[in-house]
């Protein structure tokens, strides 16, 4: 009967404490991130997901024609963008990243960077990432096979506006992957993880409990 009582009482703290906790981010499109809430990466929490999109001489890309992949501390954005002659697309996304306060760490910078993107006959490309309300541009380049760059920061909480615009002129350009990573300072002793303490917490009580009940018998 203890035991049983014990093998109960451990269930439902663990399941108690597993309420509300962010789920691992995988691979799926932009929209299913929007209407999925929060994920993590490591120590990292992705939520806040938003876009909005317009274009000039063809469709614009959707939410959905964007794959959002789990990438190191970060995450690679993938999608069909391509101009021509004329014509012009403007992907505008942005999220919240975010560290507990209670890891002993917070984001220590911002390393973006562009892969697979080239330019013809004037055609352009353009990735520009805001942090903050500063609008404090982190990034921004056209023309070239990769390209990165590193902005410092020393917080718990940052919010990036990523603007990605591509236009054709008299020519065309490409762009296959936009990946950001966030880095973390070094964490002091990780706390206890509150599962386990809840569990302990409910052990000691339990303890307690069956005490008194063998001495008032």
């Amino acid at each position: 009967m203890v035991v049983r009582r014990l093998v109960l009482l451990s269930a439902l703290v663990l399941g108690a404490s597993s309420l509300g906790v962010a789920s691992g981010c995988s691979a799926g499109s932009l929209a299913s991130y929007m209407s999925g809430g929060s994920c993590t990466v490591g120590s990292l929490t992705f939520s806040n997901f938003s876009y909005s999109s317009s274009s000039m001489g063809m469709a614009a890309v959707s939410a959905d024609d964007i794959t959002v992949d789990p990438n190191g501390l970060g995450l690679l954005f993938e999608a069909p963008w391509l101009v021509g002659p004329g014509q012009a697309l403007e992907s505008d996304i942005t999220y919240t990243v975010s560290v507990a306060s209670d890891v002993g760490s917070s984001i220590a910078s911002l390393i973006a960077t562009i892969y697979g993107y080239g330019t013809y006959a004037g055609g352009t490309v353009s990735v520009i990432n805001t942090i903050g309300a500063d609008g404090a541009t982190a990034f921004a380049q056209s023309g070239g096979l990769v390209t990165g760059n590193t902005t410092d920061l020393n917080a718990l909480s940052a919010t990036l506006e990523q603007q990605i615009a591509l236009t054709g002129h008299n020519g065309k350009s490409t762009l296959s992957y936009v990946i950001t990573q966030w880095t973390t300072s070094s964490a002091a002793p990780t706390p206890e993880p509150g599962s386990l303490f809840l569990l302990g917490s409910g052990l000691v009580g339990l303890g307690g409990y069956l005490r008194r009940r063998r001495r008032s018998a």
